[in-house]
């Protein structure tokens, strides 16, 4: 009897130590959508540019070490760096064309660049500057 107790302990150790190393260092902590997924602009905090247009969007790719995506008028890509609830977009570039949404794209890109933490609600992905609310991007899966 106290050997099968032991094997019994032995396997719920062995299954819960195997499980923890399948999680990625950098993976965020998240409950509902995943943070690697397109999300579209929604909106600004402050509320400057009516009209948002829905051009604008970033894609963080699973491994959560890139991103890419479109300012509205230019393609871009970057590096991500998440850990936790944290999260900082370095490296942007962007292609350089003049359009419509010029001001957007180039709040957006500001914004992306302030960003130091994150919370995911629902079907929105909300970009903080510490406790400062920078914008909110809707899930593309809605």
């Amino acid at each position: 009897m106290k050997t099968i107790i032991k094997l019994l302990i032995l396997s719920i150790l062995f299954t819960n130590c195997n499980s923890s190393k399948n999680k990625k260092a950098n993976e965020p902590v998240s409950i509902g959508l995943p943070l690697a997924s397109q999300w579209i602009l929604e909106s600004f905090n402050a509320k400057e540019i009516n009209n948002i247009s829905k051009s604008t969007y970033i894609t963080i790719n699973e491994k959560y070490t890139a991103f890419e995506g479109n300012g509205g008028c230019n393609k871009m890509s970057g590096v991500v760096l998440v850990r936790d609830n944290s999260i900082k977009f370095n490296q942007v570039i962007l292609t350089e064309i003049a359009c419509d949404a010029l001001e957007q794209e180039m709040k957006f890109v500001k914004n992306l660049v302030a960003t130091t933490n994150y919370k995911i609600v629902g079907g929105e992905l909300f970009l903080y500057e510490n406790d400062k609310l920078l914008m909110t991007l809707e899930s593309f899966r809605n």
